[in-house]
């Protein structure tokens, strides 16, 4: 987890060569408002704070430099991959499995997302 996010993309966009491509998945998080079971079960318990929504990601990936070619909305990937590790937990670790349950929950909310971007870099500015 990347939590200086705005240096670190700054950071890709220094080192990557005119013509480069930056292609790269984070979550993020699409609604403003978090209710407190996603705070507790999600954002807390991974120790992350809620992120960009996908547009002020898009935004914010602009006014550093990038073009941004492509944004990919995988929140349903990652839905049933908690689906399936919540069924692998379920016996031997109640408590996680609650956990990756709610995290489904938040996900279906809207309260945590994944996106995969693809951006280039055409020329330093």
């Amino acid at each position: 987890n990347i939590h200086e996010r705005e240096k670190a993309l700054a950071e890709v966009y220094r080192v990557l060569g005119a013509g480069g491509i930056f292609l790269f998945d984070d979550l993020v998080t699409p609604v403003q408002e978090i209710s407190e079971t996603a705070r507790k079960y999600v954002y807390d318990r991974q120790r992350v704070d809620p992120t960009y929504s996908p547009e002020v990601y898009t935004e914010k990936l602009t006014q550093i430099g990038f073009n941004v070619l492509q944004v990919k909305e995988m929140s349903e990937h990652l839905k049933k991959s908690y689906e399936l590790v919540s069924e692998l937990a379920r016996e031997a670790y109640p408590d996680l499995s609650v956990a990756f349950d709610k995290t489904q929950e938040a996900i279906t909310a809207r309260e945590l997302g994944w996106c995969f971007y693809l951006c280039d870099k055409v020329s330093d500015h």
